[in-house]
């Protein structure tokens, strides 16, 4: 498999040229290409920071990460809400919820107006936040961890390490 970032991608004569290291692909084989704008999504860095302070979140308050995390999301995080049909509910959660650690569904109550259909809240794991959802998310859980008295990063470096998120 080949995988690479390019610029100076131009159409010429009904072909689209794109620059790359390669020079030796077989004509004859088809290929399979994905063409997707690359986009500054969060750090690796600021996705470590947020399970630091998760992880001391958990310690202090006797919870698992998953638990800390899961609030996290649920009180700043991305979400929808949904209608779906009442007999279909349990699967739909199960199913929803093998994507990762921070996508999960609550069933809530029944639909008013809609017969057999049940009002669910969906989240979106942070791994498909923008920059500015995941820097969202830090910022309540420094405030979380404020509030127990952990100690977080100096203002500088945080700034340093969101600003990086626009490079």
């Amino acid at each position: 498999m080949m995988k690479w970032k390019a610029r100076g991608v131009k159409w010429e004569h009904g072909y689209m040229m794109i620059p790359c290291e390669y020079t030796t692909m077989d004509e004859k084989k088809v290929y399979s290409i994905e063409i997707k704008d690359s986009s500054n999504r969060r750090s690796l860095n600021a996705n470590a920071y947020a399970w630091v302070l998760i992880g001391e979140l958990a310690k202090v308050l006797r919870v698992t990460r998953e638990e800390v995390y899961r609030d996290a999301i649920r009180q700043v995080g991305t979400s929808a809400t949904l209608l779906i049909d009442e007999k279909k509910v349990n699967d739909f959660v199960k199913r929803w919820g093998m994507n990762g650690t921070g996508w999960f569904a609550e069933p809530f109550n029944y639909a008013l107006g809609h017969p057999g259909k049940v009002v669910v809240m969906v989240y979106y794991g942070s791994s498909t936040y923008s920059s500015s959802e995941m820097s969202l998310l830090i910022d309540h859980l420094i405030f979380e961890c404020k509030e127990q008295d952990i100690e977080t990063m100096n203002e500088t470096d945080l700034k340093q390490m969101l600003d990086a998120w626009g490079n």
